[in-house]
């Protein structure tokens, strides 16, 4: 029996009486732990255990050395609209249609995204746009019904390239919508 299975004992020795064996256990967690370090990272003779404490002395040097100038690094980049979360999802309510649907999500990144400047006719515009891509069967009530940023930015960017007359009438239809 090796030093780490538990031992069995005598049930009729003792007093007690139990429906099955008793087991006395061996070392814990940490004593186990404890010796697994001495043996191959802190005191082995192997070269796979010298190589381990290479490897683990170069990874404690980089994060102390280097997880600040990477902190730094990371917070410089430029901020990618794509990043985190790629899409807005809305749950279709008793009510609700496709303009709704997408008037709720369009609503959403401009909350996320403040710097981006709409006026109403571009917002009805572009809430036209999405919900064109909307599928009619997709129109249940209980489902949940995925906005992608890509199709909310190029619909934001079809938006600032209507010509004016274009912009006329889609502010005129804007008088319409309480938003």
């Amino acid at each position: 029996m090796s030093e780490h299975q538990p031992k069995l004992l005598d049930t009729k020795a003792s007093h007690q009486s139990s429906n099955g064996p008793i087991f006395e256990f061996g070392p814990g967690w940490g004593a186990k732990t404890k010796k697994w370090l001495k043996k191959y990272i802190l005191g082995g003779n192997c070269s796979l255990c010298r190589n381990t404490r290479y490897i683990l002395l170069i990874g404690v040097i980089i994060l102390i050395f280097g997880g600040p100038q990477l902190k730094n690094f990371v917070a410089k980049q430029p901020v990618n609209t794509l990043t985190g979360q790629i899409k807005i999802t809305e749950i279709i309510q008793s009510g609700d249609s496709k303009i709704k649907i997408t008037r709720k999500a369009l609503s959403e990144y401009l909350i996320r995204f403040p710097n981006i400047k709409l006026t109403n006719g571009q917002k009805v515009f572009i809430e036209t746009v999405l919900g064109q891509k909307i599928d009619d069967n997709s129109m249940r009530v209980g489902l949940s019904i995925d906005i992608s940023f890509v199709d909310i930015e190029s619909a934001i960017k079809a938006s600032g390239s209507l010509t004016q007359s274009q912009l006329t009438r889609w502010e005129a239809a804007a008088k319409q919508v309480k938003f």
